[in-house]
């Protein structure tokens, strides 16, 4: 008698990768009768094929469900299987205020909880700290940069302008985005 035909797939039932980035699914027959496998990955909720091999790689540019389904030229039933590819994609904006009479520029990234801050003010000084506070020596402008990492060590940059005037505090300037 022979076993019943299965599949496992690696990572699953999910994964998570960085946007922009590519993963390869693979797939783990088990069982069957004649074990001449046929493959068919499929994007969930979606008739497109991506891929007729035990391996494929995709690069998700959202959260996806791929589905793969295992006949062996056989068995009656086939053998389903599904992964879930999560995209990181960190948010790297802040925003500053400014304490008037001490020229602090006071910096707060949008969002909190990555793994990794890591913040350059323009003027050769950087910090790991998640909320700097930063003084300026001189007034002009200075492009502040954030770059922050994930726990899957996915990151991302955001650059903005802040214009320094040592009598009348700080602002935010003209916004620039660099991924």
């Amino acid at each position: 008698m022979h076993k019943k035909l299965g599949v496992s797939l690696t990572n699953s039932p999910g994964t998570s990768v960085c946007r922009n980035s590519i993963v390869q699914l693979t797939a783990f027959p088990k069982g069957g009768a004649l074990k001449n496998y046929t493959y068919r990955w499929q994007l969930s909720g979606n008739a497109t094929v991506i891929g007729n091999a035990n391996q494929v790689s995709v690069a998700p540019y959202g959260t996806s469900r791929y589905v793969l389904t295992l006949n062996d030229g056989c068995t009656i039933a086939s053998a389903i299987d599904s992964i879930t590819v999560n995209v990181e994609f960190p948010d790297a904006l802040f925003s500053n205020t400014y304490s008037s009479g001490t020229e602090y520029a006071f910096f707060t990234p949008d969002q909190s909880g990555y793994k990794r801050y890591f913040w350059r003010f323009g003027d050769g000084d950087t910090t790991g700290e998640v909320k700097p506070n930063h003084k300026y020596k001189r007034k002009g402008d200075y492009k502040v940069c954030l770059r922050v990492t994930t726990f899957n060590n996915c990151d991302r940059e955001y650059c903005d302008t802040v214009k320094v005037y040592f009598n009348n505090g700080i602002q935010n300037a003209q916004v620039n985005n660099f991924v």
